[in-house]
């Protein structure tokens, strides 16, 4: 009668009425344990099933919002008068920040896979082929992940950039050290900041959208990856594959669709001649 209570009077989500549960069924085993009662009460009392909440990952739309962001930082960088010439620190880093957010956006790197990039790792074959090796991967597992046009184009344009008597690390701090997932958590979080300004708030869903940008993390990048290489057709095994997923159902996440994915399917639906 609780249960029911909480969920049908007070209106309270499943996770909630979940969490009272748990916390009544704790504090009856402690009754029992001192004495208190002979029996737990709520032994044989089911929790609610609660529906599993998609991974985060942006819109089409903000990335949209978040590819105009990086193209405005690059627009402003300083051409070099001649091969000698090398850019400004800051336009060095412009390039460098394109280049880590591809990565993770669309080639699902891991922010830690990022940071421990060498110049070595990268093998560009042409302007459609290429693949990053990925020595240190999660559970050391090394991996191999090819690379699309657009992530081809932003590395290119940073190992130009980049110091060339720099270290052995692709990615470089201002102090020209390897650069560390903080940092790149940094960079992420401030382009997401900056495409979040590119949102006029009119609607509820330019709210929801500008949000999401200024949230922006390096995990929601990847997952990002995952939901739209499945929705380009990609198998379920092959998306493992370049996530790194040793376990499917982990890749499985990326077919439960969002709250923005169900509003779609209704509106399909909409007008019916």
């Amino acid at each position: 009668d609780y249960r029911a209570y909480l969920s049908t009077v007070d209106k309270q989500k499943a996770s909630s009425v979940n969490r009272r549960l748990a916390a009544l069924r704790t504090f009856f085993k402690w009754a029992i344990v001192h004495g208190k009662i002979s029996r737990n009460p709520l032994n044989g009392i089911k929790t609610l099933r609660e529906q599993k909440p998609a991974p985060r990952w942006l819109e089409p739309r903000a990335e949209h919002r978040l590819l105009q962001a990086i193209e405005q930082r690059l627009q402003v960088v300083q051409v070099v008068e001649s091969p000698d010439d090398q850019l400004a620190p800051a336009d060095q880093r412009a390039y460098r920040d394109a280049a880590m957010l591809m990565l993770m956006w669309k080639a699902g790197l891991r922010v830690s896979e990022v940071a421990g990039l060498d110049v070595g790792d990268v093998e560009i074959r042409s302007r459609r082929r290429g693949v990053v090796h990925v020595r240190r991967g999660k559970g050391r597992k090394a991996r191999d992940v090819p690379l699309n046009a657009g992530v081809i184009a932003a590395l290119k344009d940073w190992l130009r950039a980049r110091p060339s008597e720099a270290n052995t690390a692709l990615f470089l701090s201002k102090g020209g050290r390897r650069i560390t997932t903080r940092g790149i958590q940094q960079v992420v979080a401030q382009l997401g900041r900056e495409a979040a300004a590119l949102i006029r708030p009119r609607t509820a869903e330019d709210r929801a959208l500008a949000d999401a940008l200024a949230m922006l993390s390096p995990h929601v990048l990847r997952h990002t990856c995952g939901k739209r290489l499945l929705d380009a057709g990609a198998a379920l095994t092959e998306v493992a594959e370049i996530l790194g997923h040793e376990d499917l159902n982990v890749t499985r996440r990326y077919t439960q669709p969002s709250a923005a994915d169900l509003q779609r399917a209704v509106d399909r639906i909409s007008s019916v001649e």
